[in-house]
This record gives C-alpha cells, sequence and structure tokens, in this order.
C-alpha cells in the first residue's frame, strides 16, 4: 500500500511580473526616449539590460522613468487579460513589479535639453500602475499586486519574468521561473523561455503538474 504524505497540498502561488510580460514597456519607452533625446534606438537592437548603454545620454535615460504617467499609459499584451484569467483559475496570482523612485509634490526635476511635453513635474510610478492594473484588469485583486526589486524575496510556486537578474536569481534558489523572451535575455540558455503569454501558460501547467503537494485545477 502506498504511503499517503502527511503534507497539506495548498494552491500554487504564480507571481507574474508587469512591464514587457504583461505590458510592451520597452516600446512605448524607446519612443519617448527617442523623442526627448532626438536619439534613433530601436527595440529590436536593445540586446543588453541596462538603457544608458543604448541611449546618446548615457544614464541620463533612466531620468524618463520620473516623466508623469509614463507608466500609466503603456498598451497592454494581446491576450494578457486572459493570461491572468487563466491562471487565476489555476492558482493564486500575484503582480509583482519594480517601481523606479517618482518625484514628490513641490520637488523640481530639471530635464536638460529635453524634447518631450512635460505638464506638471510630479510622478508616482507606484500608482501609475496601480490604476493600469485596475484599467485593464478591473477585477484583480488590489491586494494581490507587489512592488519590490527584489522579486526573489518574494515566496511563489512560479514566477513569469523577463529580466535576466531576476531570473538568474531565482534559479539560484532551485525556484521554478518562466522567461518571457526578449532581445536582452537571449544569452541566458533555458528550456523555460515563453515567446508568448499563451505558451507561459502551458509551461506553468507543466511545472505544476510536477510539483506534489499543490492543488492545481489543471
Amino acid at each position: 500500500m502506498q504511503q499517503q504524505s502527511n503534507i497539506p497540498q495548498t494552491k500554487p502561488i504564480i507571481l507574474v511580473d508587469i512591464d514587457d510580460t504583461l505590458n510592451v514597456f520597452s516600446k512605448v519607452y524607446w519612443a519617448i526616449h527617442n523623442q526627448a533625446f532626438e536619439d534613433n534606438v530601436h527595440p529590436d537592437n536593445v540586446n543588453q539590460w541596462d538603457l544608458d548603454l543604448f541611449s546618446n545620454r548615457g544614464l541620463e535615460a533612466y531620468q524618463l522613468f520620473k516623466i508623469p504617467g509614463l507608466f500609466r499609459h503603456i498598451p497592454v499584451k494581446e491576450h494578457a487579460q486572459t493570461f491572468i484569467e487563466d491562471l487565476q483559475d489555476i492558482g493564486e496570482v500575484y503582480m509583482v513589479s519594480d517601481v523606479p523612485r517618482g518625484t514628490s509634490y513641490g520637488e523640481i526635476v530639471e530635464f536638460q535639453n529635453i524634447n518631450y511635453p512635460i505638464q506638471h513635474a510630479h510622478s508616482n510610478p507606484a500608482d501609475d500602475k496601480r490604476a493600469w492594473i485596475k484599467e485593464h484588469f478591473p477585477n484583480f485583486p488590489k491586494e494581490n499586486v507587489i512592488f519590490c526589486s527584489c522579486k526573489w524575496m518574494i515566496y511563489g510556486d512560479i514566477l513569469i519574468d523577463d529580466k535576466p537578474n531576476t531570473f538568474i536569481e531565482f534559479q539560484k534558489r532551485g525556484r521554478d521561473v518562466i522567461l518571457i523572451d526578449m532581445l536582452y535575455n537571449r544569452h541566458i540558455d533555458t528550456k523555460w523561455r515563453a515567446r508568448d503569454l499563451q505558451e507561459a501558460k502551458e509551461m506553468v501547467v507543466e511545472l505544476l503538474a510536477a510539483k506534489e503537494n499543490v492543488i492545481c485545477n489543471l
């Protein structure tokens, strides 16, 4: 007779990145960058993570993260809503995202020689992302949104992300992570590279099916 495990089964926790996983952040960012700095960077040529390596303004490229509304008006990826709904049928889903520093009310932000219309200086990337989620995923629980730079510190059964370092840190800890395919992470050799969200969902199902003590409604 096979001995039954006394370890209780739990519903899987699935962590999902936002920028360039659920939306097309890179395309929007580089369009703004090119207008603001009169540059001509094409997203398809950005084959490393660090933006300053490709900008004619170097580290000033990161100042654009403080443009009000940058993270508010990014188009959602095709089928992203269905993707999240399908994952919610499988497990407990959390959106996890890094949030750059914005500006406080009254803080003066100087953009040197920038060719981009800025109506006011104050920016709040976290609130912009919350509003973006509310617009595109109106039924997603607000308490299931986590802002964190070191995502490997968050417990979860699977992470879906595009950032090379985050993928590596998860793997170092022996945790399951699916890499959303982008040019800047092609140097990583992995079976778990998803070319689109449908493929990412199929990988989630495959990974969870192999786990013990996890309730997965496949």
